[in-house]
């Protein structure tokens, strides 16, 4: 919703552009991410989509914040904030692994 304002949080001064073309290419990933919530709320998830999704969906982003945060250091501290949520998504993809598998092991013992 405010991509100047996150572009000025987590890029160093360095690294920070902060004009329309920066602003809308932040806009872009927002609306990516708001888009794959979306579908996540949506979908119907198997065993397999949740660990998929929980793998592919955050390792990379691990990582991506390692290398631009610790190595590059493009970014500021506050896109640990981003990790943290690529932790979630990771932890919560797991759970729903060993939910619905053992869901699916229940509805196949009856």
């Amino acid at each position: 919703m405010f991509p100047g304002t996150v572009e000025q949080l987590v890029f160093k001064p360095n690294y920070f552009v902060g004009n329309e073309t920066s602003r809308l290419l932040l806009a872009c990933f927002g609306a990516q991410a708001v888009l794959t919530g979306t579908i996540m709320a949506l979908a119907r998830f198997t065993p397999t989509t949740f660990l998929v999704f929980g793998l592919v969906g955050s390792i990379p982003f691990f990582i991506f914040n390692y290398y631009f945060v610790f190595v590059v250091e493009m970014f500021t501290h506050w896109m640990l904030l981003d990790f943290v949520g690529n932790v979630s998504i990771f932890a919560l993809c797991m759970y729903g692994y060993w939910k619905s598998l053992q869901e699916m092991r229940r509805s196949h013992s009856h």
